[in-house]
């Protein structure tokens, strides 16, 4: 798999820390889904390029869920499939953002509306991590 595209924008910023982006990952993982939708198609709206197709894709991701809590499943399905399908291309993270977790825990949301069942836990949006292994944890060359 090909990593996604690393883009930043003009001041040389990944999108992670962008302001509008910070405030609707808080209200993504806070549940405030209309709220994050609404914040982040204020960042998509001028974008260009990579970012736009990202996060439009979060943003279906938002949308998604809050169909779920307006217990709209059929419209739940169609906008998490196609969050799905855009952030695809995204893995394993883009611009700061861990989206393969996202991307997997989606995927078993998605299961989840086809079962109707555990709908109250909606996945997180988080930020890319390190590996877990500290340095100090790395192997050692061998000595010869």
């Amino acid at each position: 798999m090909k990593p996604a595209p690393q883009v930043q924008n003009a001041a040389n910023q990944p999108l992670v820390r962008e302001p509008l982006f910070e405030r609707g990952l808080r209200l993504f993982n806070q549940r405030s889904f209309f709220e994050c939708h609404e914040v982040l198609e204020d960042l998509w709206r001028p974008e260009r390029g990579p970012r736009r197709l990202f996060l439009q894709a979060v943003i279906h991701f938002a949308v998604s869920f809050y169909h779920v809590q307006r217990h709209n499943l059929p419209g739940a399905e169609r906008q998490l499939s196609k969050g799905l399908k855009k952030l695809a291309g995204y893995l394993p993270a883009f611009e700061g953002v861990n989206t393969e977790r996202l991307y997997l825990s989606g995927i078993q949301f998605l299961e989840r509306i086809g079962q109707r069942k555990n709908l109250k836990q909606f996945p997180k949006l988080t930020r890319a991590g390190r590996s877990k292994r500290s340095h100090a944890e790395s192997p050692r060359p061998a000595r010869r």
